[in-house]
Order: C-alpha cells, then sequence, then structure tokens
C-alpha cells in the first residue's frame, strides 16, 4: 500500500522518524505515513500542494519540514506554512535540512544553500549557483556541500571556498549525500558509489 517515490528514487533523505516515533515516507502523491499496519497518505487531499516529496525533516518542536517544489512547514493541528520563490526562498526545490553545531537550521535547495536570518531567507556566500543535494558540518567549522555541479565544495568558517575532486570519480558522479563519520571522516555518497575522505 505504500505509493510510488520513482521521483524521488536519488533523494537521500525522503523518509523520516515523525513527531509520533510512525516512519514518514516522501513519494509521488505526498508524504505516507505508517500507522500500525497501514500507510496512510497526506497529500493534496488534505491541504498539502506538493506531489513528489525530495525530503523531510522533523525538528525539535514536532514541526514536519517537506522540501518539494517549494518548502512547506506542517506544524501541530495541521497548520501548513509555504514557502516559495513568491515568498523570498531563493530556491524552487528543497533538496536537504540540515542543522549546524550550533543548532541552525540550513536548507539545501536548487539555487544554494540557504538559512532563515531575521524572518527572511538567505544564501550563503559561495554557495550561489549550485544545486546543494546534501551538507556536512565538520567538526572544525565550515561546511561541506554536495549536489551539482557534481565536485565536493567546502566552504570555511572565513568563507573561503575550495572545490574538491578525485580523479576516482569518472561519469555521472553527482554527489546525493554526505555523511560524517565517528572519526571525522567524510562519506560521499553518489549515482557511481561511495567514497572517502579521511580526516
Amino acid at each position: 500500500g505504500l505509493p510510488t517515490g520513482y521521483d524521488v528514487a536519488d533523494s537521500a533523505t525522503a523518509m523520516a522518524i515523525g513527531p509520533r516515533g510512525n516512519v514518514l515516507v516522501g513519494t509521488d502523491g505526498g508524504i505516507a505515513a505508517r500507522d500500525g499496519d497501514q500507510w496512510h497518505v497526506i497529500d493534496r487531499t488534505v491541504g498539502l500542494p506538493a506531489a513528489a516529496i525530495r525530503t523531510l525533516f522533523v525538528d525539535r518542536e514536532g514541526s514536519i519540514w517537506i522540501g518539494a517544489t517549494g518548502l512547506f512547514q506542517l506544524r501541530g493541528r495541521d497548520l501548513l506554512e509555504h514557502y516559495s520563490a513568491s515568498t523570498g526562498l531563493p530556491g524552487g526545490v528543497a533538496w536537504s535540512f540540515r542543522r549546524d553545531p550550533r543548532g541552525q537550521l540550513w536548507l539545501g535547495i536548487n539555487r544554494c544553500l540557504a538559512r532563515a536570518v531575521a524572518a527572511r531567507w538567505e544564501c550563503l556566500p559561495g554557495s550561489e549557483d549550485r544545486t546543494v543535494r546534501s551538507m556536512a558540518f565538520p567538526p572544525q567549522g565550515g561546511v561541506f556541500l554536495g549536489g551539482a555541479p557534481d565536485d565536493l565544495l567546502y566552504i570555511g568558517r572565513d568563507g573561503r571556498t575550495t572545490s574538491l575532486r578525485s580523479a576516482d570519480r569518472t561519469g555521472d558522479q553527482r554527489i546525493l549525500a554526505l555523511a560524517l563519520g565517528p572519526e571525522g571522516d567524510l562519506w560521499v555518497g553518489t549515482r557511481g558509489g561511495l567514497f572517502w575522505l579521511r580526516g
């Protein structure tokens, strides 16, 4: 009974644990929520105007952030907020969410890495004109970005950008996911395989 998810096949974070501990899955038709032994779909029929869900994130307050064509925030009592280019979101498609070590929520979109600053969305300098599919915040500060173009980009605390590309990576190596291991190593998931950057 789970709806299809073809459009989200390359989405690394289209699944989350909901505020009540149930499984949420982004699909072509909306959010599928597991309730007991059945799937229930949160879709257009209950007010969610998005179709293909690319990423899900549940924050500390229990709000569900939904990345699709635009950004949606599903709060308690079914209150739905929508952010798009017309409301100041710098891009049209939301791909990923992550909190940095200080707790700031970041959004990877089809134009940059963005965050809310003083009630408006702002791109991180150096990340403009990039599709940010995933990000990782290393202990030394700064941020690694992956997406398109397909190089691994590091933006340091000082704002300096460094593009990293491995000679081993050939063909379509678009970065889909980034994760830091317990030893501080960076793991890079691409369409063509998994890569490892020590330290």
